[in-house]
């Protein structure tokens, strides 16, 4: 048990690493195409498969059950509760039973990193994130390039290896909070802290690149909130400003296209739609929706076959809300996703004080991560594509270990 632990501990940083740049070979053969980006999620969702078989074939390590957790539970209890809403009442009850799938796979994929961190600890945690962050950069950079070059290849959203830009931004946004979690959470600033302070800066002009509005507020708010609650963010704030300050110079003399280009994040008129990009109409579209079915919901991602029988035309209504609260009341009804709500602030609130009271690299990487996407998830639909979902759910897993050992204070080295 413990050496075929050590051999994933070897082979998963690894994987990590390099799954962001694999997503980018599919470009090579057609880009572009349609077909490229079944062949993306592929690769997306063996990386998912590999956690979740790790998963199934090992015994667990925690001081207490993972399935008889209350949070894991309730999200079970959740999970039953929408298939059974999208069975009834969903107007396309293929794709959200198929949705639903996926999103049980990121629960799983969730515990995984759990059972990891039990079995391998923090050092294991630290080099995982390290090398999704590396992994992540690298592919933005490459894919940023490709797209600057071979422009007649992509329409104006499309990014290579990314289906849409605003993956493309919510990736460097990860990317980014990763970096800072590295740089903070090293006792000096060596030459292991610089090489993430380059990732950070390289985040930065990617993110600016895409224009993602979104993820650059996301990212600052989520910092400043931890940074006025966690000590070792506190002490990197100047590095993060002026790593922002030089991704921000070397994006504006990008030339961009489309959606792309950092001076495209002014390109908006001075009233509430065109600023939130259409999110305000959009919005107010899914409110009438809800009212529809306030209580039970409508059934997993339903948003665009409800706006079709609406009326809109299919190649212009949107797969998700832009807004999760939002998404989720459409979903499961107001009571579950009050239910939710707390479920997701009680375990925020649990993983914080965990990182207050005793804080390192991962931990500090993935609850500003995790943070990260949470806001960010108020505004786009990071929660509904697994550029998000999965990297989302390792770090939750991680943040669960890490508050179970600080209140068992249990040593999850040993198998």
């Amino acid at each position: 048990m413990v050496a075929q632990t050590r051999r994933l501990a070897d082979i998963l940083p690894l994987v990590f690493g390099a799954w962001p740049l694999f997503a980018l070979l599919p470009e090579l053969i057609a880009p572009g195409q349609n077909g490229t980006i079944i062949a993306i999620l592929g690769i997306h969702y063996a990386v998912l498969g590999l956690l979740i078989l790790w998963l199934l074939a090992t015994h667990s390590a925690s001081p207490r059950s993972p399935t008889k957790r209350p949070a894991v539970l309730i999200l079970c209890g959740l999970l039953l509760w929408a298939a059974l809403v999208t069975l009834i009442f969903a107007e396309n009850r293929i794709y959200g039973l198929l949705k639903l799938v996926e999103l049980s796979g990121f629960i799983l994929a969730g515990l995984a990193a759990t059972r990891l961190y039990y079995r391998v600890g923090d050092a294991f945690a630290a080099r995982l994130l390290r090398a999704l962050a590396t992994g992540l950069i690298l592919a933005l950079l490459l894919s940023m390039t490709a797209d600057l070059v071979f422009r007649d290849a992509f329409e104006g959203t499309r990014i290579p290896g990314f289906i849409h830009i605003r993956i493309f931004g919510f990736s460097a946004a990860i990317a980014i909070a990763l970096s800072i979690g590295w740089i903070a959470g090293s006792p000096s600033f060596d030459r292991q802290s610089a090489r993430g302070y380059v990732l950070l800066c390289s985040g930065w002009t990617v993110l600016f690149w895409s224009a993602s509005r979104g993820g650059i507020i996301s990212v600052l708010l989520a910092f400043a909130l931890l940074a006025t609650l966690i000590t070792p963010l506190r002490s990197v704030w100047l590095h993060v400003l002026t790593a922002m300050a030089i991704g921000f110079a070397a994006a504006l003399v990008l030339p961009g296209l489309g959606n792309s280009g950092a001076t495209t994040i002014l390109a908006h008129d001075l009233e509430i739609n065109s600023l939130s990009s259409g999110r305000w109409v959009l919005w107010q579209r899914v409110i009438g929706f809800i009212q529809e079915r306030p209580l039970t919901g409508h059934g997993y991602a339903q948003y665009y076959a409800l706006a079709v029988e609406a009326g809109d035309a299919p190649e212009r209504a949107m797969p998700h809300v832009h807004n999760i609260v939002l998404e989720a009341w459409l979903a499961i009804g107001g009571l579950a996703t009050f239910l939710l709500a707390g479920l997701v602030l009680w375990s925020w609130l649990g993983w914080l004080r965990s990182e207050r009271a005793a804080s390192s690299e991962a931990g500090i990487g993935s609850l500003l991560g995790v943070t990260t996407l949470l806001a960010y998830a108020l505004l786009d639909g990071v929660y509904f594509y697994p550029e998000a979902a999965l990297p989302f759910a390792v770090m939750a897993g991680i943040l669960v270990a890490r508050r179970d050992i600080d209140r068992t204070e249990w040593n999850g080295r040993t198998c």
